[in-house]
């Protein structure tokens, strides 16, 4: 899949609320702007691309934990086109189930969630032997002074403030995956 269609003004790449989508036929899916319903992209079907084992983009696994379903919808919709493997969990103890059966690449953590918070989660990874070396995404609707260091200081490798650019989302997952 590739991404394509957004708009052309200076904020198209900003969702003011999370984005829902609209699946037409298999041959595409529209991403639309849950707060003023405009379309903001889409997602076009394409051919196959042949990979080797030297691709390894196609091989990565990220797991993305949030308590908000159109949240890891919007990340896995964009991750995927971007041709990696996306595991869904909707809180922070199945973030950890879920770190366990999976090992992931990378992981994307919501700083909120019930149960255990993702300050909670990446605590509990950083203790692990098993998943201390995976990087760790927090995504956030806080964004005030400090909470970046805050995040950082806990035992993240990456900070996303919402609302998501989807710029920065995929610029930060390369990052963390090259």
């Amino acid at each position: 899949m590739a991404l394509g269609g957004a708009r052309e003004s200076a904020d198209s790449d900003y969702c003011p609320v999370i984005i829902s989508t609209r699946v037409f036929a298999g041959s595409a899916t529209e991403l639309w702007c849950g707060g003023c319903s405009r379309r903001v992209g889409y997602l076009k079907q394409m051919a196959p691309i042949r990979t080797t084992s030297l691709d390894r983009k196609t091989n990565k696994r990220i797991l993305v934990a949030d308590d908000k379903a159109t949240g890891r919808e919007l990340v896995r919709t964009v991750l995927e086109s971007r041709g990696y493997e996306v595991f869904e969990a909707s809180d922070g103890i199945q973030a950890l189930d879920s770190a366990h059966r999976l090992h992931p690449d990378l992981i994307i953590l919501d700083l909120h969630m019930p149960g255990l918070d993702g300050f909670g989660v990446v605590k509990e990874l950083r203790l692990d032997a098993y998943l201390a070396t995976i990087p760790v995404v927090a995504l956030t609707a806080s964004a005030m002074q400090g909470d970046r260091q805050r995040a950082m200081s806990a035992g993240f490798t990456g900070y996303i403030t919402k609302p998501v650019s989807l710029k920065t989302l995929r610029a930060e997952v390369e990052r963390l995956l090259a």
